[in-house]
């Protein structure tokens, strides 16, 4: 009966239509002229509630405040950020091609659970990167790439440790000087090389990390997106798709794909066929790939090691910076914690060893707040239309981001926030209890550290970065000793758009020493 009223129900619309179907076509177009003007008016009212960062009075403001935030994005958003009363505003920042707002930190628990569907993290790296020129599809950074690090890579650190270390010396005495006696060293390059050794042989086994070309792929490919995105984000969308047939560095991303094509795909199949399962970032991607095309496998791989090498070099630049500029004042402190806790292992290093290095902890966190990678993050595009709980509408595929560099410099939240105490978060943890000692370790995310995200899709791999760079850390400190020339001061981060860097000419001293010996079973 149902049944047969709904077919009669129909059959009638269906026949209006037919009788007055020179309406039709008027009536659709006012519908979609409606649905139109509601969302562009939802976005003329929010743009109309939020400043332009970078705008000054004068002749096409919006074209200018874009360019001056190619390059001096990262300033602007902390200058506005002080200026719009502790971010407390929602702002506009000017990027060509793209509708981004930083919103203020009172949003961010509302907002940092919410599902792939409505927030979409892998969309938002994939078009701030331009994926649809340089290759990085958002499909690199989907939870099925995120389930296998979580369930996978960050459940096995333990027994990641040893080839990390084992990996760490042998890149140091085939990478590094030799600094017998005081030698300038290019850190960053150097760092590169090391980093992208021990990460490939975590992701895709030694065998396969042994060979150089495709370490130097799995280097040069991240290189290249960032360099690549970079010079097509200096010009209007329009103006992509002609510059991008003159931007070497799409050409070398191309080829860089290709390369890794070759390796990783005659791997694949043999693994596949393989009863011998391996513990290394490829086999587990194989392993919950199910029939999936090996290029997806491929593409996952390369996103992996777009978002571990560059990254993790950087901070270590960072760190390695503020260490030699500070060696007398932390290096003793640090070098008795890792000489106990080494004691205290057996002088074995371990995932448990890495785990008592609270200080060495405390420097990496304290270095990071005053060098984030950027002045942004939390970075989302919006798959479909919200409004937030006072009311603001923001509207489907646009973007928003919060500000976790100003946040992480906080005068608010910690105390003489400009100037770098190695030891902060280290004191704070000896007095914390509960969630607010919890708060203080390196990976740990929250409003006033957001480098690594926040919510649901903070950065699942900070663990294996952690692990990897106190590894790195703990080598230098009991093998070396650090200055940098001149008078001891670093050079100035670079900076492009919202993203900071390390100076990649700033050149540091080493000067190997006498390996410190390990007392057994009881302090140094």
């Amino acid at each position: 009966m149902l049944g047969s009223a709904l077919e009669d129900f129909c059959n009638g619309i269906i026949n209006r239509v037919e009788r007055h179907h020179l309406l039709l076509v008027p009536t659709l177009v006012l519908i979609a002229f409606y649905l139109g003007r509601k969302y562009s008016t939802s976005v003329a009212h929010l743009d109309s509630k939020s400043n332009l960062v970078g705008q000054q009075p004068g002749w096409f403001p919006h074209i200018w405040a874009k360019y001056r935030y190619v390059f001096n994005g990262y300033r602007l958003v902390y200058d506005a950020f002080n200026e719009q009363t502790e971010g407390k505003k929602i702002l506009r920042i000017p990027i060509f091609g793209q509708k981004l707002y930083m919103l203020p930190a009172k949003y961010v628990d509302e907002l940092k659970s919410l599902p792939e569907a409505t927030l979409s993290s892998s969309y938002a790296v994939s078009d701030y990167f331009l994926g649809s020129y340089t290759t990085l599809d958002h499909s690199m950074f989907g939870d099925s790439t995120w389930r296998v690090v979580r369930d996978f890579l960050t459940r096995r650190l333990s027994m990641l440790v040893a080839p990390l270390s084992e990996e760490c010396i042998i890149s140091f005495e085939e990478e590094f000087p030799i600094c017998e006696d005081w030698t300038l060293v290019d850190i960053h390059s150097h760092l590169l090389k090391i980093i992208g050794r021990m990460t490939s042989r975590v992701f895709v086994g030694n065998q396969l990390s042994s060979d150089p070309s495709y370490r130097q792929t799995c280097i040069d490919y991240a290189t290249c997106v960032f360099q690549a995105s970079g010079l097509l984000k200096a010009f209007p969308a329009m103006l992509r798709p002609t510059l991008c047939l003159f931007n070497p560095h799409i050409w070398r991303i191309r080829f860089h794909y290709l390369n890794a094509k070759r390796h990783l795909l005659s791997e694949i199949a043999q693994r596949r066929q393989s009863a011998v399962k391996q513990e290394n970032m490829l086999d587990w991607l194989i392993a919950n790939s199910g029939s999936e095309d090996p290029l997806g496998i491929v593409k996952r791989q390369l996103g992996l090691s777009f978002a571990a090498i560059h990254t993790t070099t950087n901070h270590l630049t960072n760190v390695l910076l503020d260490l030699a500029a500070r060696w007398d004042q932390y290096a003793p402190e640090l070098i008795e914690e890792i000489t106990q806790a080494l004691s205290e292992d057996e002088a074995v290093l371990k995932k448990s060893t890495l785990s008592k290095l609270s200080k060495l902890d405390s420097f990496m966190k304290e270095s990071q707040r005053l060098n984030p990678p950027s002045a942004l993050s939390f970075n989302r595009k919006l798959m479909r239309p919200l409004i937030l709980s006072d009311g603001t509408y923001l509207p489907e595929s646009s973007y928003i981001a919060a500000p976790s560099g100003p946040l992480g410099q906080s005068d608010d939240h910690f105390l003489r926030s400009s100037d770098f105490d190695g030891f902060r978060f280290h004191r704070k943890r000896q007095k914390a209890t509960g969630l607010e000692k919890s708060a203080t370790y390196f990976t740990s995310t929250g409003i006033h550290s957001m480098v690594f995200g926040h919510g649901r899709f903070a950065c699942p791999g900070r663990f294996f970065a952690s692990l990897e760079s106190k590894t790195v850390l703990v080598y230098i400190l009991l093998n070396y000793r650090l200055s940098l020339p001149g008078d001891g001061s670093r050079s100035p981060n670079l900076t492009f758009m919202d993203a900071l860097f390390p100076d990649p000419k700033q050149k540091v001293m080493f000067r190997r020493c006498k390996p410190y010996s390990i007392p057994s079973g009881g302090k140094p």
